[in-house]
């Protein structure tokens, strides 16, 4: 019998994660140097959005959004993926960056979806001033 060739990178990443054990579930490894497989998501739901500024409505750059366990930053037009997301480790998203404030929304999905589009986050500048509550002359 001739063995299979694998004709795509998809493919080939479905092999890999179906070869997986439950030991590699909390970490991430690289196959042969040139792919690197995050296995510590294990839940087959992508999540997307944008983080934009709720005053200019300007996308942000560098955000941190988190969703169960998962963590990622948004790119230059403040887009972000989540891939790989099991909503049974945690449903709430954190939408983040410095000089704003944190936004939290609650993901979800109906039984069967892959794809979950949170539309825009908008965070608002953090303009709270420091208070000094004392002072030493």
């Amino acid at each position: 019998m001739k063995t299979p060739i694998i004709s795509s990178l998809a493919a080939l990443l479905a092999l890999a994660a179906a070869l997986l054990t439950p030991a590699l579930a909390e970490s991430a490894f690289t196959l042969t140097n040139i792919i690197t497989l995050d296995t510590r998501g294990t839940g087959d739901l992508t999540v997307t959005g944008r983080v934009l500024n709720s005053q200019t409505k300007a996308p942000l750059a560098g955000a941190t959004v988190t969703l169960a366990g998962l963590s990622t930053t948004t790119g230059s037009i403040g887009t972000f993926t989540l891939a790989n997301v099991s909503l049974t480790s945690g449903t709430t998203l954190t939408a983040s960056a410095t000089g704003y404030l944190s936004q939290t929304r609650t993901v979800t999905a109906a039984a069967g979806v892959k794809a979950v589009n949170m539309g825009d986050l908008a965070l608002a500048p953090n303009t709270s001033k420091a208070v000094v509550d004392s002072l030493k002359l």
